[in-house]
């Protein structure tokens, strides 16, 4: 499993950060998220192999919540 944390500077609302958990939840391969308000960022916890970084981003972006950085952990 790989983890990655996604800046996403849009969450401004427990609404947003219920869109962008669903949005990434519904993916597979995505195992964890966890969407902060305070820091506007998502962690998410994934299996490379079914879903890639890309792959996410993307969808967040068609969501309108596009991502501004990426950090592995």
């Amino acid at each position: 499993m790989t983890k990655a944390i996604l800046s996403v500077p849009a969450i401004s609302c427990e609404g947003c950060v219920r869109h962008v958990t669903n949005a990434l939840k519904d993916l597979e391969g995505v195992r964890l998220v966890n969407v902060s308000l305070p820091a506007k960022q998502a962690q998410v916890e994934f299996d490379e192999s079914v879903v890639s970084l890309e792959t996410m981003m993307d969808v967040l972006a068609e969501e309108e919540y596009p991502v501004e950085a990426v950090q592995t952990v």
